[in-house]
């Protein structure tokens, strides 16, 4: 899991703020055209997303689809860097996102699979730092291979990555995964939990509150490191997958330590005040882009995206759990969460392509740093404590 961890995600995530990078710098793309491929590859994502997991609820081949998922992320970076056409690598991209939603409910149904309730919370600050580690090696190879042989070698890069996935996944035993528990049922509730009604728990109130919440956030905090992309390439060409691989790295350094005392932190700690912090950092995150033009004071910016990151990566995680606890659709949860991220990053995108080609960099910034704003107002007058929830399932599970 620690392997698959430092390989997995870069191959879907890591790698989108560089699209932004290679688009506009080998391709020669304004930041319309960049904004809607983001924007149309990131809402075809967004409708697979909720399907994909309620199909890891029922499915016991979460590990094939793991490898299913890198295989065809691998041969869509090949394509795009093969085509220089909108509509193949619009579509390229939008199969990429399809894959990626795959990896991250698999990966936390398979550490519940493995680790079970007690530990999971652990286990999940775990998974976030080896990802964030993941993170800084893939950026750093990246930023190498472009800079000496040309941008197109970041998709190169993704391709030997996703290979590596897929030798990875074959060391993690089928036999280890307890699927029951993966999908966040409880065993002695089994047929309860198999038949849980999704329209009850969609139309909870904390579920609805948490995904507009979801949704708030990313429409501000997506974004930004695109823009920033853009802004340096702007700038200066030449460096600008250096400069980019280098916030990349700011951030994930803070992940790095953050992402196990937050694991540790959410095991005794309620989850509303953890996510305030990571809603409070962004606007001023904003604010602080439009201060000053100089990338070493941008790059260093990266360290409040990296302390958000790790918040909000293991506690929408934890919400999600708490809120499905012996219902059996943690997976189908973890979709909905997801598509409201990728809702959320697709009108971020959008948005953010239409201000920086109209407007400029500033007003872009200051915008989003104001739509945080808001989604922290949202969250801190709307969204309630769910550990609660978690331990009052606890005990009528008991009962």
């Amino acid at each position: 899991m620690d392997y698959l961890n430092l390989l997995l995600m870069n191959i879907h995530l890591g790698v989108r703020p560089y699209l932004v990078v290679y688009l506009s710098t080998a391709l020669s793309w304004n930041p319309l055209q960049i904004g809607m491929i983001m924007s149309i590859s990131g809402l075809v994502g967004v409708l697979a997303q909720t399907p994909v997991g309620g199909l890891i609820d029922i499915s016991k081949y979460k590990r094939l689809l793991i490898i299913v998922g890198a295989l065809i992320i691998g041969i869509c970076s090949l394509i795009t860097v093969l085509v220089n056409d909108f509509i193949v690598i619009c579509a390229t991209q939008s199969m990429a996102s399809i894959a990626g939603t795959v990896f991250a409910p698999a990966v936390a149904a398979i550490s519940l699979g493995i680790v079970g309730r007690k530990n999971i919370d652990k286990q999940i600050g775990r998974n976030q730092t080896f990802t964030a580690v993941g993170n800084v090696l893939a950026a750093i190879a990246i930023g190498l291979c472009s800079y000496f042989w040309g941008t197109m070698w970041i998709y190169y890069t993704i391709v030997l990555m996703s290979l590596l996935v897929v030798v990875t996944v074959f060391f993690i035993k089928e036999k280890d995964i307890d699927h029951q528990l993966a999908r966040g049922a409880d065993h002695e509730r089994d047929e309860q939990a198999v038949t849980s009604n999704i329209w009850e728990l969609i139309t909870k109130r904390s579920t609805i509150i948490f995904i507009v919440s979801v949704i708030l956030f990313h429409s501000a905090n997506a974004a930004m490191l695109p823009m920033l992309g853009q802004l340096l390439s702007a700038e200066e060409p030449r460096y600008a997958s250096a400069y980019l691989s280098a916030c990349i790295i700011v951030a994930q350094l803070v992940m790095i330590p953050l992402g196990v005392h937050i694991g540790a932190l959410a095991s005794i700690m309620n989850r509303r005040p953890l996510m305030l912090i990571a809603f409070l950092i962004l606007p001023i995150r904003g604010l602080l882009y439009t201060v000053s033009g100089n990338p070493f004071f941008l790059i260093s910016i990266q360290v409040l995206d990296g302390i958000a990151a790790s918040i909000t990566g293991v506690m929408q995680i934890m919400i999600a759990a708490d809120i499905t606890r012996g219902t059996g659709r943690l997976n189908f949860m973890q979709g909905l969460t997801a598509t409201a991220l990728g809702f959320g990053t697709a009108l971020s995108n959008l948005l953010s392509g239409y201000l920086i080609k109209y407007e400029g960099f500033n007003i872009g910034f200051i915008s989003l740093a104001f739509l945080a704003l808001a989604a922290l107002g949202f969250f801190y007058f709307a969204m309630p404590e769910t550990k609660e929830q978690e331990r009052e399932a606890r005990l009528v599970n008991k009962l």
